[in-house]
Protein backbone atom coordinates (compact mmCIF):
# COMPACT_ATOMS: atom_id res chain seq x y z
CA UNK A 1 0.00 0.00 0.00
CA UNK A 2 1.31 3.43 -0.92
CA UNK A 3 0.06 6.91 -0.16
CA UNK A 4 0.73 9.52 -2.78
CA UNK A 5 -0.44 12.92 -3.96
CA UNK A 6 -3.48 12.60 -6.20
CA UNK A 7 -3.00 13.41 -9.86
CA UNK A 8 -5.59 14.74 -12.30
CA UNK A 9 -5.86 11.24 -13.78
CA UNK A 10 -7.03 9.90 -10.37
CA UNK A 11 -10.47 11.53 -10.60
CA UNK A 12 -12.20 8.31 -11.65
CA UNK A 13 -10.59 6.17 -8.94
CA UNK A 14 -11.38 8.72 -6.24
CA UNK A 15 -14.97 9.05 -7.50
CA UNK A 16 -15.46 5.28 -7.33
CA UNK A 17 -14.21 5.16 -3.73
CA UNK A 18 -16.37 8.17 -2.84
CA UNK A 19 -19.58 6.62 -4.19
CA UNK A 20 -18.95 3.06 -2.99
CA UNK A 21 -17.91 4.16 0.49
CA UNK A 22 -21.04 6.31 0.84
CA UNK A 23 -23.22 3.44 -0.34
CA UNK A 24 -21.77 1.09 2.30
CA UNK A 25 -21.16 3.54 5.16
CA UNK A 26 -24.54 5.23 4.97
CA UNK A 27 -26.60 2.11 4.33
CA UNK A 28 -29.37 2.14 6.93
CA UNK A 29 -28.61 5.80 7.74
CA UNK A 30 -29.68 7.43 4.48
CA UNK A 31 -32.59 6.31 2.30
CA UNK A 32 -31.61 3.56 -0.15
CA UNK A 33 -33.40 5.54 -2.87
CA UNK A 34 -30.85 8.32 -2.36
CA UNK A 35 -27.81 6.03 -2.14
CA UNK A 36 -28.86 4.33 -5.38
CA UNK A 37 -28.76 7.65 -7.20
CA UNK A 38 -25.13 8.41 -6.34
CA UNK A 39 -23.38 8.58 -9.67
CA UNK A 40 -19.72 7.91 -10.32
CA UNK A 41 -19.74 10.06 -13.49
CA UNK A 42 -20.94 13.12 -11.53
CA UNK A 43 -18.31 12.51 -8.86
CA UNK A 44 -15.62 12.16 -11.55
CA UNK A 45 -16.45 15.66 -12.77
CA UNK A 46 -16.45 16.96 -9.19
CA UNK A 47 -13.10 15.35 -8.33
CA UNK A 48 -11.41 16.41 -11.56
CA UNK A 49 -12.39 19.98 -10.70
CA UNK A 50 -11.13 19.62 -7.12
CA UNK A 51 -7.85 18.09 -8.29
CA UNK A 52 -7.35 20.92 -10.78
CA UNK A 53 -7.67 23.52 -8.02
CA UNK A 54 -6.34 21.83 -4.91
CA UNK A 55 -3.04 20.21 -4.06
CA UNK A 56 -4.27 18.62 -0.83
CA UNK A 57 -5.80 15.36 -1.96
CA UNK A 58 -3.87 12.16 -1.36
CA UNK A 59 -4.76 8.60 -2.27
CA UNK A 60 -4.09 5.21 -0.75
CA UNK A 61 -3.31 2.73 -3.49
CA UNK A 62 -3.09 -1.06 -3.25
CA UNK A 63 -1.86 -3.07 -6.21
CA UNK A 64 -2.38 -0.13 -8.56
CA UNK A 65 -5.97 0.54 -7.41
CA UNK A 66 -7.16 3.52 -5.37
CA UNK A 67 -8.77 2.17 -2.19
CA UNK A 68 -9.03 5.39 -0.19
CA UNK A 69 -8.34 9.09 -0.17
CA UNK A 70 -8.08 12.12 2.06
CA UNK A 71 -8.74 15.72 1.09
CA UNK A 72 -7.68 18.52 3.44
CA UNK A 73 -6.48 22.09 3.64
CA UNK A 74 -7.29 25.53 4.97
CA UNK A 75 -10.28 25.62 7.31
CA UNK A 76 -13.45 26.91 5.69
CA UNK A 77 -14.75 28.25 9.03
CA UNK A 78 -13.17 29.75 12.13
CA UNK A 79 -13.33 26.43 14.05
CA UNK A 80 -9.66 25.62 13.30
CA UNK A 81 -7.07 26.78 10.82
CA UNK A 82 -7.05 23.48 8.89
CA UNK A 83 -9.89 21.16 7.89
CA UNK A 84 -10.14 17.50 6.94
CA UNK A 85 -12.70 17.85 4.14
CA UNK A 86 -13.06 14.15 3.41
CA UNK A 87 -11.48 10.82 4.15
CA UNK A 88 -13.01 7.69 2.65
CA UNK A 89 -11.96 4.08 2.26
CA UNK A 90 -13.51 1.15 0.47
CA UNK A 91 -15.22 -1.08 3.03
CA UNK A 92 -12.84 -3.93 2.16
CA UNK A 93 -9.89 -1.77 3.23
CA UNK A 94 -11.28 -0.38 6.47
CA UNK A 95 -9.88 -1.40 9.87
CA UNK A 96 -6.42 -1.93 8.35
CA UNK A 97 -4.93 1.36 9.60
CA UNK A 98 -5.09 2.91 6.12
CA UNK A 99 -7.27 5.75 7.44
CA UNK A 100 -4.74 6.39 10.21
CA UNK A 101 -1.92 6.45 7.67
CA UNK A 102 -3.80 8.87 5.41
CA UNK A 103 -4.54 11.14 8.37
CA UNK A 104 -0.94 10.93 9.62
CA UNK A 105 0.28 11.92 6.17
CA UNK A 106 -2.20 14.81 6.02
CA UNK A 107 -1.10 16.07 9.43
CA UNK A 108 2.57 15.95 8.41
CA UNK A 109 1.80 18.09 5.38
CA UNK A 110 -0.34 20.53 7.36
CA UNK A 111 2.34 20.87 10.05
CA UNK A 112 5.00 21.52 7.39
CA UNK A 113 2.81 24.35 6.06
CA UNK A 114 2.44 25.95 9.49
CA UNK A 115 -1.07 24.84 10.42
CA UNK A 116 -1.65 24.39 14.16
CA UNK A 117 -5.20 22.98 14.54
CA UNK A 118 -7.57 20.73 12.60
CA UNK A 119 -11.26 19.93 12.50
CA UNK A 120 -13.70 17.80 10.56
CA UNK A 121 -17.47 17.34 10.37
CA UNK A 122 -18.84 13.84 11.03
CA UNK A 123 -22.43 12.60 10.78
CA UNK A 124 -23.25 11.31 14.27
CA UNK A 125 -24.75 8.07 12.95
CA UNK A 126 -21.62 7.33 10.91
CA UNK A 127 -19.59 4.67 12.73
CA UNK A 128 -16.37 6.48 11.78
CA UNK A 129 -17.12 8.95 14.56
CA UNK A 130 -15.54 6.34 16.85
CA UNK A 131 -12.29 6.63 14.86
CA UNK A 132 -12.14 10.36 15.62
CA UNK A 133 -13.14 9.96 19.27
CA UNK A 134 -10.25 7.52 19.78
CA UNK A 135 -7.95 10.23 18.47
CA UNK A 136 -9.01 12.44 21.39
CA UNK A 137 -10.73 15.11 19.35
CA UNK A 138 -13.05 17.54 21.10
CA UNK A 139 -16.68 17.42 19.98
CA UNK A 140 -17.42 21.11 20.00
CA UNK A 141 -20.37 21.95 17.81
CA UNK A 142 -23.37 20.31 16.16
CA UNK A 143 -25.41 21.30 13.17
CA UNK A 144 -28.38 19.82 11.40
CA UNK A 145 -27.95 18.86 7.73
CA UNK A 146 -30.28 17.36 5.18
CA UNK A 147 -28.90 14.60 2.99
CA UNK A 148 -31.11 12.63 0.65
CA UNK A 149 -34.24 14.08 2.25
CA UNK A 150 -33.23 12.96 5.75
CA UNK A 151 -32.27 15.30 8.59
CA UNK A 152 -29.03 14.31 10.31
CA UNK A 153 -26.80 15.81 12.98
CA UNK A 154 -23.16 16.49 12.17
CA UNK A 155 -20.59 17.13 14.87
CA UNK A 156 -17.47 19.23 14.46
CA UNK A 157 -14.51 17.44 15.98
CA UNK A 158 -11.46 19.61 16.61
CA UNK A 159 -7.86 19.04 17.59
CA UNK A 160 -6.36 22.28 18.89
CA UNK A 161 -2.81 20.91 18.65
CA UNK A 162 -1.91 19.16 15.40
CA UNK A 163 1.41 17.99 16.77
CA UNK A 164 -0.34 16.30 19.69
CA UNK A 165 -2.77 14.62 17.26
CA UNK A 166 0.15 13.28 15.24
CA UNK A 167 1.64 11.89 18.45
CA UNK A 168 -1.69 10.18 19.32
CA UNK A 169 -1.81 8.42 15.95
CA UNK A 170 -0.08 5.09 16.24
CA UNK A 171 1.41 4.14 12.89
CA UNK A 172 3.05 0.74 12.70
Amino acid sequence: MIIRKAQSSDGEGIAKVHVESWQTTYQGILPQSYLSTLDVDNKIKMWRNILAHSHHTYVAECEGRIVGFASFGKGRTNIADAELYAIYLLQTHQKKKIGQKLLHYAISILLSEGYKSLFTWVVNENSSIQFYKKLQGDLIKEKQVEIGGKLLIETAIVWEDLQQLQNVLSID
